[in-house]
Formats: structure tokens, sequence, C-alpha cells
């Protein structure tokens, strides 16, 4: 999506919210926002090594939240500014996140709160108080509400696969899809239709981030959990072949024999006995 595109949405929503809101890809650099620059307030703790380190450490498990839950996240940071993120999808695959924040509620409780957590960090209680005045405060209620519109426009974005994060990001997607979808029948057929690419550039593009085929990779993740899976389970080899994705019992323990060296039995037994 261009920027000509993107920023009149991101603008819109801030009008609306008072929110800043932004756009960030999967290694959770900022790729759009508006206010392009942080609010005052926030520019300022940044400034302090302390606080934008715990600043990052917030945001990046907040991320990972979404990720993991596929839900949106909305959380107070370590200062108890609110903030919220949301997934975006390209082609039914993470490509991004949606995120706003640099408010706090309206309550006097609040603004106290958030001077007392800042005050050991700044000598000057007056530059203090001063930027806590700066930020904009919103009715606990309508937070929620704008979470909720914020939701709309994360949805209309996965909805109109606006985010395109292939190209460079083909092949990580690719692999990501991988990860989370081992266990489920695959074909280059489907995959395509995912990704919305033909299967010379689907088979090119990975092989030449990762040199192996996208079946190589397939068959290690499903080897890996099944290795994992002989060791810490009591699963029989049919149970954990089928739970790993393989079509049938014989074609796991062939590929299994072929990567290890020895059948998944043996190996069972192996372990065991050394442990």
């Amino acid at each position: 999506m261009e920027n000509t595109e993107i920023i009149p949405i991101l603008k819109e929503f801030f009008q609306i919210s008072g929110f800043r809101i932004s756009i960030h890809d999967l290694e959770y650099n900022e790729i759009y926002a508006y206010p392009q620059s942080l609010s005052p307030f926030c520019n300022r703790i940044q400034q302090i090594d302390r606080i934008r380190q715990k600043c990052n450490e917030m945001d990046k498990a907040a991320f990972e939240k979404v990720e993991q839950t596929e839900k949106t996240f909305v959380y107070q940071c370590h200062c108890g500014l609110y903030e919220a993120v949301a997934p975006i999808y390209h082609f039914g695959v993470l490509s991004g996140y949606l995120m706003m924040g640099q408010v706090r509620s309206h309550s006097n409780s609040s603004r106290g709160c958030i001077l007392k957590k800042l005050i050991p960090f700044m000598d000057d209680i007056d530059e203090a108080t001063q930027y806590v005045d700066t930020i904009k405060s919103i009715d606990e209620n309508l937070i929620y509400s704008y979470v909720t519109i914020m939701q709309l426009v994360a949805e209309h974005i996965t909805r109109t696969n606006k985010i395109n994060r292939c190209g460079n990001h083909l092949a990580p997607m690719l692999k990501q899809y991988i990860n989370r979808n081992y266990n489920k029948t695959f074909s280059l057929s489907l995959l395509t239709q995912k990704f919305n690419c033909c299967n010379s550039t689907l088979m090119s593009c990975f092989k030449s981030e990762y040199h192996m085929t996208i079946i190589e990779y397939l068959h290690q993740v499903r080897l890996t959990q099944a290795e994992q899976m002989l060791t810490c389970s009591r699963k029989s080899v049919k149970e954990i072949a089928a739970a790993c994705g393989f079509s049938g019992q014989n074609y796991f323990t062939r590929l299994f024999t072929k990567q290890y060296g020895i059948s998944p039995i043996q190996y069972r037994t192996k372990k065991v006995k050394k442990d």
C-alpha cells in the first residue's frame, strides 16, 4: 500500500480519537505513522535510557502477544499510558501490526500515577508535571470504543490486502505459515492461492532465501516435531506421524530413518536408555 493511501486513513483515525496510530512490520519496525513524531511526553521520556529500554521491551511483548493469540491486545505501558496492538494479515498470513496509543485515562488518579512514576527519572518536578499535562486524556469508556474502531481499520486493511509484505518478505511469510501449519495438508496450489503468486515465484523465492525447497523445509519442521514427540510423549509412532502431518506411518518412518540414521522406534529406545 502506498504512503498516499495509508496515511490519510491513519490521519482520520487520529483526528477522531487523539491516539497516535502506526503500522509496524514483522520485525516490529514502524513503517507508517500519524502523526509521524511521538507525543511530547513520549518524545521526552524516550531520551531517558532506562525508560526507553522499558518502552521497547513492553512494545515487543505486546507484538509477541498479538502474534501468539492473533487477537487485539490492550494494555497500559509502564508509565500508565494506554496502548493497543491489532494484527494485520496479507492473504491470511500475518504481515504486520496496527498500533495505537500515547493517551491516558481522564481520571485525576491516572495523572497522579503517571507523574509519580516519572519523578524518579526527572530531577525537575515542574518539568515532569509540564510533560504529563501534555498527554491527551480520554474517558476510559471511550478508549475501548476507539480500540473497536482501530480493529475495524485493521480488518479493512486485512480484507483489502493492502499491506503487501510480499517481495522480500514472501519467503519469511511462507516459512512462518509452514511453522504454524506443518501438521496440515500441503500442496503448491494451496500455497499459490494463499500467497497470490505462481508456483515458480513461490519455489524460487523460498529456495533463494533458505537454500532448500519448500518440501524439504516442511519435512525438516515435521521431523523436528516428531523427534520431540518421540522423546517427550508416549504416543505411538502412528499417532506421531499423523500429528505431524505425515500421510502415513511408513512414509514417516522412511523419512525419519533417512534423517536420523535409525528408525523412530530405535530412536525412542535409544533416548530412553540414555536418559
